[in-house]
């Protein structure tokens, strides 16, 4: 499975929950965050189309503010 698949299903598993790259990378267990991100980019570029919204809001694991994205 590539990292943009992985991405994708494991936030569309948690709609609503916010996850920064950082914390995307660890919970799929990849260990690019470049492909991390690039993935995320993506997810953000198709926006709602996809289902997605790319914010500055607080992660939900790390508790930081951050660029997160999440599913709707």
């Amino acid at each position: 499975m590539t990292v943009l698949t992985r991405a994708s299903t494991f936030l569309k598993a948690q709609p609503y929950k916010r996850f920064c790259d950082g914390c995307i990378k660890a919970s799929i267990g990849e260990s690019s965050r470049w492909a991390t991100n690039d993935a995320v980019r993506h997810l953000a570029k198709a926006g709602r189309t996809l289902g997605f919204v790319r914010s500055h809001d607080v992660c939900n694991v790390c508790g930081e503010v951050r660029l997160v994205i999440y599913a709707l």
